[in-house]
C-alpha cells in the first residue's frame, strides 16, 4: 500500500530559513544514510521506500508543506504508521550522521553547477521567490556554521505534533481499518471523487487563460517529480497528458488536492 501525510499550517517562504530548513531534510531524509531510511528500511524494515521533508514552495504566494511517504506491505500499515510518527516527533540523534550529511551537503553546493538553459529557468525560480541573487550563496555560507543542536531545536519548533491529514492507497479489505480509526477520522474516496479532480485539470489545459506548462510543472512538483523523472507530460497542443507510474501519479496529486495545497490553511 502507498500512505502519504501532508501538513500545510500555512507557514510562508523565509529565505533566511531556507538553509536550516535544507540542513535539516538533508539530515532527517537525505538518501541512504538519512534517519528515515536508516530507521524505517534498514533497522526496522517497515518500508520498501519511506521519505519525509519540509517542502519550500516554487513561488512566494505558496505555502510549505511537510509531506512524508511510506510504501509497505498491507500487515504492517499500522506498525509503520507508529514507527513513522515516532521518529518524526522524537528525531533520532546521530553526531555522526550529521557530519557525514553536512560535509556532503556542503561538497555538493561547492560543486553544483547550471549551465546553458538550466541558467534562465533557475533566475525565474528565485525571481518567483521573491529574490534578486542566487540562495545558494547564502545557502553556503549559513550551512558552515549550522551544527546539530540547531537542526534539533528547528525539528522539536517546527515539525514535532503537527496535524496532518494521511491519505492511503490500498485494498480496503486488506486494512486493519479498525486499527486505522485510532488515527483519526476514515473518509473513503468514490470514483467520482477521484477522477471529477483529474477533469477539472483536464479542462484547465483547454483554457486559454491557464499557463498549461506550470500547471504540468505543479502536479509533477507535488507528486515527487525530479528533473529526471517526469510523471505527467502533454502530448501535443491539445491538452492530451500522458501519465507515467500511473497508480501513485493519482495518489499524491490527489492528496494535495484534498488537503487544499497552495490555497489555505487546512483546518482540523
Amino acid at each position: 500500500i502507498y500512505m502519504t501525510a501532508l501538513s500545510n499550517e500555512g507557514e510562508t517562504f523565509d529565505v533566511e530559513k531556507s538553509p536550516i530548513i535544507t540542513m535539516y531534510n538533508e539530515y532527517f531524509d537525505g538518501g541512504m544514510n538519512g534517519i528515515v531510511f536508516q530507521e524505517m528500511r534498514e533497522a526496522r524494515g517497515l518500508a520498501y521506500s519511506s521519505s519525509a521533508s519540509l517542502n519550500e514552495p516554487r513561488r512566494l504566494e505558496d505555502p510549505l508543506y511537510y509531506r512524508t511517504f511510506i510504501a509497505t506491505q498491507n500487515d504492517k500499515m499500522i506498525d509503520a504508521l507508529s514507527a513513522f510518527d515516532e521518529i518524526i516527533n522524537n528525531m533520532p540523534i546521530s553526531q555522526q550522521a550529521f557530519d557525514v550529511t553536512k560535509k556532503a551537503l556542503i561538497e555538493r553546493l561547492r560543486s553544483e553547477r547550471i549551465t546553458r538553459s538550466s541558467v534562465l529557468s533557475y533566475y525565474i525560480s528565485q525571481k518567483d521567490l521573491g529574490l534578486s541573487y542566487d540562495k545558494r550563496r547564502q545557502l553556503y555560507d549559513a550551512i558552515q556554521t549550522i551544527t546539530l543542536d540547531d537542526v534539533v531545536e528547528f525539528q522539536k519548533s517546527n515539525i514535532t505534533d503537527r496535524k496532518s491529514t494521511t491519505c492511503i492507497l490500498g485494498r480496503e479489505s486488506d486494512l486493519d481499518l479498525k486499527s486505522l480509526e485510532k488515527w483519526g477520522k476514515i473518509i473513503r474516496l468514490t470514483t467520482e471523487d477521484i477522477f471529477s479532480e483529474f477533469r477539472n485539470i483536464f479542462k484547465q489545459f483547454r483554457n486559454d487563460e491557464i499557463d498549461s506548462e506550470m500547471v504540468l510543472q505543479d502536479i509533477n512538483m507535488l507528486i515527487g517529480a525530479n528533473p529526471q523523472t517526469t510523471f505527467v507530460q502533454k502530448v501535443n497542443d491539445s491538452g492530451i497528458l500522458k501519465c507515467t507510474h500511473g497508480e501513485q501519479c493519482i495518489f499524491f496529486y490527489l492528496c494535495h488536492q484534498f488537503v487544499n495545497w497552495g490555497t489555505k490553511k487546512i483546518e482540523y
